[in-house]
């Protein structure tokens, strides 16, 4: 009886030790997190390393995980949109720890209807009451929604207190604004009718792109030809465009643009 007894505590002591330990969940189970590889997670699956997608793993934020005793405070934290070349998501801060930390790790949560994925990162040593700068980016493609965002810390497995006691800091992305791009334009076909009569030709088109970045509201300003303004309207509202942005918030916009019309087919030449 009492090796049943010892058998079912030392059971017990080591499921609370798991769980004090683990600070991510995955397929159902805890685990502690050893490590960041590449932006994705490294835990501690049954004494070996394991590699897995941050985005599918939930993490632990109750206190039974945290790391008693330190605490970071996050300073001139900057989450925004960078627009320019390829677009990206870029997180600044300025991290400060209350006791030297070697093995730290920044977790970036996104939120649900973004696309965003959830991404690690490594940070450097932090040194007792020292500042450390920290910037990366993450690459992203068209932002439709400005979800909240969370930001977690951890070392060794266990969640790091951000400064306020929260395993988490929550925020929202800064709203961003842009100008109407083409993601994908339709090439208009040069009326067969036509070929004889002219090389080229360029008709004025007025239209309006709505906040689903599609072509509304199309009007002829000025054409050569009723044929070429029907094809002209025909292959821009078959093109797809990406919105209007001010303060992350897709508005109409009013547009012209000229659509020009090549012959591929050269007039024969006059007989003699």
């Amino acid at each position: 009886m009492k090796t049943l007894t010892l058998i079912a505590t030392l059971l017990l002591c080591a499921a609370e030790a798991h769980a004090a330990g683990a600070f991510a969940r995955y397929r159902g189970n805890d685990y502690k997190i050893v490590g960041v590889n590449n932006e994705n997670l490294v835990i501690d699956l049954d004494g070996k390393s394991k590699t897995v997608r941050a985005d599918m793993v939930s993490f632990l934020a109750d206190e039974s995980n945290q790391l008693k005793g330190v605490n970071i405070e996050l300073k001139d934290l900057l989450v925004t949109i960078n627009d320019k070349g390829k677009r990206s998501l870029i997180i600044q801060a300025e991290i400060r720890a209350n006791k030297t930390i070697d093995d730290c790790y920044l977790i970036l949560v996104s939120g649900s209807s973004n696309d965003i994925r959830t991404v690690a990162r490594a940070l450097p040593e932090l040194a007792t009451e020292k500042s450390a700068k920290v910037s990366f980016a993450v690459r992203t493609s068209d932002f439709t929604q400005m979800d909240p965002y969370q930001l977690c810390l951890f070392s060794k497995g266990n969640s790091i207190a951000i400064k306020g006691g929260e395993n988490m800091h929550r925020g929202r992305i800064t709203p961003y604004s842009q100008h109407p791009r083409v993601v994908f334009q339709e090439r208009p076909v040069f009326p067969a009718a036509l070929v004889s009569q002219y090389t080229q030709a360029t008709v004025i088109v007025e239209f309006t792109i709505n906040e689903d970045g599609l072509v509304t509201k199309s009007k002829i300003i000025d054409s050569p030809h009723k044929q070429f303004s029907s094809e002209a309207i025909r292959s821009l509202e078959r093109s797809k465009f990406r919105p209007r942005f001010v303060g992350g918030v897709a508005q109409e916009t009013r547009l012209k643009q000229a659509i020009v019309f090549k012959n591929a087919e050269p007039k024969p030449a006059p007989e003699e």
